[in-house]
């Protein structure tokens, strides 16, 4: 899924890790909201519990959070 993600994101890891943990459709909303960023991906966080009635969608950090253990 990984390796998919990185070649619909042209290699770009950041972009690949967040749809990796929040879905695909982060994508789109990173590119109508100016791109990757942790308050974009807290964003989409937010959209898509109160769209869904979920008290936790991903993790806003994720990305950060993986690349800190590179």
């Amino acid at each position: 899924m990984l390796s998919s993600l990185l070649k619909t994101t042209g290699g770009d890891v950041k972009l690949a890790l967040a749809a990796y943990n929040m879905g695909s459709g982060i994508l789109s909303y990173f590119k109508s909201h100016g791109g990757y960023s942790v308050r974009n991906m807290q964003g989409f966080s937010n959209m898509m519990k109160q769209q869904h009635g979920y008290s936790v969608y991903g993790d806003p950090q994720y990305v950060e959070h993986v690349l800190s253990h590179l």
